[in-house]
């Protein structure tokens, strides 16, 4: 039941957040294109961004995720309650992965507005960077953020884990390729995007590096402090679990 409850409301909040994100980036983009309806990235970016993009780790994670093991959940009965008292889904975690979601998206798309314009020379040649351009290193990092959200979000990883978010991030940049390379009548302006422009710019390496730093920092530092300072029943479990191993451990070591 403890499990069932971290895995059903992870889910929920997580779907939330990245929706969220997407939603508020197509906001700013149309106030930035005053409301004129000209789009900053191609239309199949975000038809397949919940999709495909990034639907595999929430996938696994209501298969998989649990908070304890099984043998913790019998040993700890009181983890039982925090589902009861309303702990993991309540109004206040909901306003606060939408306070996430909100600086997140500020973040993907301000940052590389700023860096992208202030760009006197884009490509190797010298020419300087479009529209489309921007659209699509922004969407990189929009795809790379709520993945890789999932590393601190999540407390219980196993391969499946980390092969599902992998293989989400390397599915974008395959998409991207794959697309671009169809004919322009098809692939618009998404044409050889990746392979001709993006992927020849270190601004565009350095700027998913950068922005991921900034837009999860802030989440890695509150989680940490909050883990320290106010831990939950099922965090405190887990660090007793950890004390014990550790004993556990010298002992046999004889330590």
């Amino acid at each position: 039941m403890s499990d069932m409850v971290v895995c059903f409301h992870l889910q929920i909040l997580y779907f939330f957040y990245k929706v969220c994100m997407l939603g508020f980036i197509a906001f700013l983009c149309n106030c930035f294109a005053f409301f004129s309806g000209n789009p900053f990235y191609n239309d199949w970016y975000a038809s397949c961004y919940n999709t495909i993009f990034t639907a595999l780790p929430v996938c696994v994670i209501g298969v998989l995720d649990q908070d304890v093991s099984p043998a913790e959940a019998l040993r700890y009965p009181e983890l039982y309650r925090s589902g009861q008292r309303g702990e993991m889904f309540n109004k206040r975690s909901i306003f606060g992965w939408l306070l996430n979601s909100l600086y997140s998206s500020a973040v993907i798309f301000f940052f590389p507005l700023a860096v992208y314009s202030g760009l006197s020379a884009f490509r190797p040649g010298g020419q300087v960077s479009s529209i489309q351009d921007y659209g699509a290193g922004m969407f990189t990092v929009l795809v790379l953020v709520p993945n890789l959200q999932l590393y601190m979000a999540v407390q219980y990883f196993t391969w499946i884990h980390h092969l599902a978010i992998c293989a989400s991030i390397a599915i974008w940049y395959l998409f991207i390729i794959v697309y671009g390379a169809l004919p322009p009548l098809w692939a618009t302006n998404a044409y050889k995007e990746f392979i001709e422009v993006l992927a020849p710019s270190a601004s565009y390496w350095l700027l998913q590096a950068v922005v991921i730093v900034i837009t999860l920092l802030p989440e890695y530092l509150f989680r940490s402090l909050k883990w320290a300072l106010y831990p939950s029943d099922y965090q405190i479990v887990l660090e007793c679990t950890k004390l014990e191993r550790k004993q556990t451990s010298k002992q046999q070591h004889g330590v």
